[in-house]
């Protein structure tokens, strides 16, 4: 389906089986990473896949990882299989997050910053060095006390935590559907 019609009223065309709109908070980049092949819809900012869960009232998946990991299990063993595909793009918003993304942050937005929660000293170190990346690392450490990669959280919009934080799954598809969907499961007990 196209999601102009599903995921919004300003022009998004990706094809997804979500069915509320979220276009709202997509950025024209995040369109445009899905629209080369991927099969599961990812926010790259953490802002706007907090908005689109809370809207939804979904879980969320947050992934941290890294460029410089070796091999990438997310994107190319767990989301290829087909219970795993599903439940993320039926039942949640994927949040993937760079820690060594180098890229310019487009405008620093501290107020935000702190209503998520960021201590001044990781805001400081935001200002300073200005990269994605930066605040990717700060929203890691400051909020879930980790700096793994790859790391999966599995939360509500309130940044409650659905099952216990884990990371490297050895590419286990069962554990990592077995684990998406008891947090899907506590998402809807907490409704």
């Amino acid at each position: 389906m196209i999601i102009g019609a599903l995921f919004g009223l300003h022009g998004c065309k990706i094809e997804t089986n979500v069915k509320n709109s979220c276009c709202d908070f997509i950025s024209q980049s995040e369109l445009n990473i899905y629209n080369k092949g991927l099969r599961v819809f990812k926010f790259h900012e953490y802002e706007s896949g907090l908005k689109c869960a809370k809207k939804l009232n979904k879980p969320i998946l947050l992934n941290f990882s890294s460029y410089i990991l070796p091999y990438d299990e997310f994107e190319y063993d767990l989301i290829r299989d087909a219970k795993v595909k599903y439940i993320l793009n039926q039942e949640y918003v994927v949040i993937k997050l760079y820690r060594d993304d180098k890229r310019e942050l487009d405008s620093l937005n501290l107020a935000l910053y702190r209503e998520i929660g960021l201590t001044e000293k990781s805001i400081n170190n935001i200002s300073k060095k200005r990269t994605i990346g930066s605040l990717n690392s700060a929203i890691q450490w400051d909020l879930f006390k980790s700096n793994y990669q790859p790391e999966y959280i599995v939360m509500n919009h309130m940044n409650q935590i659905l099952v216990k934080p884990f990371g490297y799954t050895s590419r286990n598809k069962s554990m990592f559907f077995d684990q998406i969907n008891k947090g899907y499961k506590s998402q809807v007990k907490i409704e």
